[in-house]
């Protein structure tokens, strides 16, 4: 079994409870699997933003389940596919974005910024986005490393900015 894969969706005190348990005992109490079974119902049994969960969940799979996961939206609640299909999910879809759209976000960000956001990106993402760009002066721009949180920072506030433009 995966402890902590499964203790890590458990709030602290319930995560302490259940590993002194199987420490100890091997096994845990049907009161403590209670306890359990009542947090996980009262958190995961009702969704309170649900679209903004889907869209959570939507970003961190695969190509293949999201079309899956997409269908089964589409099957089941139209109104929340509406919403969330024509929203962008995740920063390499910027592929399908209206250049000047695109652009219209990008030339709200810094050189720099635009620069760090391409850099965990795809080939053919980093082309979209400099070719969008390339008038700008990048001679000041530092070639170091970033940390991948900035540069996710960055990408998320822009993938907002085209979700909003065009809503």
């Amino acid at each position: 079994m995966k402890l902590y894969s499964f203790t890590c969706l458990l709030p602290e005190e319930l995560q302490m409870k259940y590993y002194e348990s199987i420490i100890r005992d091997g096994f845990i109490s049907d009161d403590l699997w209670d306890n359990i079974n009542d947090y996980i119902k009262s958190t995961f049994k009702k969704v309170d933003n649900l679209e903004d969960e889907i869209k959570d969940v939507l970003k961190n799979l695969n190509t293949d389940n999201r079309k899956v996961l997409y269908e089964i939206i589409r099957s089941n609640n139209n109104s929340l596919y509406q919403s969330i299909s024509s929203k962008l999910l995740n920063f390499e879809d910027i592929v399908n974005v209206d250049s000047k759209l695109l652009k219209t976000v990008l030339d709200k960000y810094s050189t720099e910024d635009v620069f760090k956001a391409s850099m965990a990106s795809s080939p053919k993402v980093k082309d979209i986005i400099l070719s969008l760009i390339e008038e700008r002066d990048s001679t000041n721009i530092r070639k170091e490393s970033v940390p991948i949180s900035e540069i996710i920072k960055i990408q998320d506030r822009m993938i907002q900015d085209i979700n909003d433009i065009s809503a």
